[in-house]
């Protein structure tokens, strides 16, 4: 072990810090410490004095990850909150003191699975208790083996799968309806959202009024103009497809709200803005104009099995496919 990482939490009231760091001098080795604490702790400047006055100390303030300092550290010390599931995904065996009634449980458990090592409860707790656990585990061989079963455990991969389980049950809970006058001001707000006018043929900013008259123009021609507003189980809307007829086919565009962007939404939203259009204007071509540089676009496109060419007189591509 060359570095242990010290963080009790940013406030750390019993100041179980201390007690750490004095523990960690007291044995005589070179181990480097990095601890974490607030400036808004009563313990701060007494920890700062003793970074002062031993170079194997540092102390940090305010730190918005310790995903850095875990991945340097081979040893923590530190309570039992969600950030023991933290430094399991980091492999990083720890010395754990609880810190709440809460968390006895949660450290019980994992002593026993022996993914931690439990210390005892913070009011129980003092300098010569966690010398003797720190020169132990000092002498310890299992740390190589007591990381992997750290890792074991939290993979770090579990928002991917959540997400994916998440989207697995929507197909059947997105819906397209059309577009009505109360929602003309979240369309204003899409439209000049700044990815929506990046990837647009015109890119200025559209104006209010400007954007109140097309609206109106849409409304009024139902016949040649369709916008659906697509909405999740919980009727937020997501985004909006547009069809506007011609030259006997229909042109079509998309955008998303950014919130649901990057979630793998967007040709399920096509899908369901084409089965809704399709069912009330039967067979018919549809196309879509997109940027050359817009490959995320151009690839669902394709993935829906719109056609591509090149138009060289515009210096776009054009998607087309017809529905029978």
């Amino acid at each position: 072990i060359k570095r242990i990482l010290v963080f009790f939490g940013a406030v750390d009231p019993q100041d179980l810090t201390s007690m750490a760091v004095e523990a960690i001098l007291s044995e005589g080795s070179n181990v480097q410490i990095d601890v974490v604490l607030s400036k808004s702790s009563p313990n701060y400047y007494r920890i700062e004095r003793m970074a002062g006055d031993n170079n194997r100390l540092k102390l940090y303030s305010d730190q918005p990850c310790l995903a850095e300092l875990m991945a340097r550290a081979d040893l923590s010390i530190g309570a039992c909150g969600t950030t023991s599931l933290e430094r399991c995904c980091s492999g990083l065996p720890s010395l754990v003191v609880t810190v709440a009634d809460n968390q006895v449980a949660v450290a019980e458990s994992l002593h026993k699975r022996r993914l931690i090592h439990w210390l005892g409860r913070a009011e129980d707790m003092n300098t010569r208790i966690m010398r003797e656990e720190i020169k132990k585990i000092l002498g310890s061989d299992d740390l190589e083996s007591w990381s992997r079963r750290c890792l074991n455990l939290v993979d770090g991969f579990g928002t991917i799968r959540v997400m994916q389980q998440w989207l697995n049950c929507l197909p059947d809970q997105l819906v397209a309806r059309k577009a009505k006058r109360e929602d003309e001001p979240v369309l204003l707000q899409w439209a000049n959202d700044l990815a929506v006018r990046k990837q647009s043929f015109s890119s200025g900013k559209i104006s209010a009024e400007d954007h109140h008259e097309w609206y109106q123009e849409i409304l009024m021609n139902p016949e040649r103009r369709k916008i659906f507003i697509i909405e999740n189980v919980d009727h937020d809307a997501i985004g909006q497809v547009r069809f506007e007829y011609e030259s006997e086919s229909w042109r079509m565009s998309y955008s998303m709200a950014a919130p649901y962007r990057g979630l793998g939404l967007a040709r399920r939203m096509l899908d369901v803005a084409i089965d809704q259009f399709l069912s009330e204007v039967g067979p018919c071509m549809v196309f879509g104009e997109v940027k050359p540089a817009n490959k995320a676009s151009r690839q669902l496109l394709k993935s829906l099995g719109f056609s591509e060419q090149y138009i060289r007189q515009h210096g776009h591509m054009r998607y087309e496919k017809h529905f029978l």
